[in-house]
């Protein structure tokens, strides 16, 4: 009798451990998926062009740098969206960087781009590129 209650004490646990598992992978998906929000509600705000679907990647706090940190508080949004999608940063991005990165943020209709799907970026032979302000 006493090893059928060990048995089933150890299946009770495994049961358990299997549940345990299942909530952390939701946990996982769950963060996933409220990281890519906060990108994209952070990269939607900043488009490189006006009228294109590529965002400037490297979107630094009000102090130019890349701590979202203020007397008060800590932006742990914005510095979590800053810091999921990319993580080399300078400790200071002046106004007129002479590197940018840019990231797709939509397909050319503006839809959300897709795994496994294939895009084409078709730069013109003669295209010159403007000044973006930043």
């Amino acid at each position: 009798m006493l090893v059928a209650s060990h048995v089933s004490s150890v299946a009770n646990m495994v049961a358990a451990q299997r549940q345990i598992v299942l909530a952390m992978e939701k946990g996982i998906i769950d963060a996933y998926y409220c990281m890519q929000k906060l990108d994209t509600k952070l990269f939607a705000s900043n488009l490189y062009w006006p009228d294109r679907h590529w965002s400037f990647v490297m979107v630094p706090d009000a102090q130019h740098g890349f701590d979202f940190v203020t007397d008060n508080a800590v932006d742990i949004d914005g510095r979590a969206a800053a810091w999921f999608f990319f993580t080399f940063y300078p400790k200071v991005l002046t106004e007129h960087a002479g590197t940018v990165y840019l990231a797709p943020i939509a397909d050319s209709s503006g839809q959300p781009l897709e795994a496994g799907k294939t895009y084409k970026l078709r730069v013109p032979k003669t295209y010159r590129p403007r000044n973006s302000g930043r």
